[in-house]
């Protein structure tokens, strides 16, 4: 994964007071990062601001991945 300078949400929560549009943009990418690892039938299981990862630039990228397929259904 390339250098994100923007770091953790985390981090950028604690230096940054994020207002609801800002946050409506966050979830939104993340949301759509979600849709494409189920869209692989891909889980992330390990969703947290801890693990999203922004740039100066705006970018949002999930990372920390432990991918599994999803379960087989009975």
């Amino acid at each position: 994964m390339e250098f994100m300078e923007g770091g953790t949400l985390t981090e950028a929560c604690k230096s940054f007071t994020f207002k609801e549009p800002h946050i409506a943009y966050v979830a939104k990418n993340i949301l759509e990062g979600l849709c494409y690892l189920h869209d692989r039938n891909l889980v992330h299981r390990d969703l947290k601001s801890a693990n999203i990862m922004l740039t100066i630039k705006g970018q949002v990228k999930l990372s920390a991945f432990s991918l599994f397929p999803p379960p087989a259904s009975s």
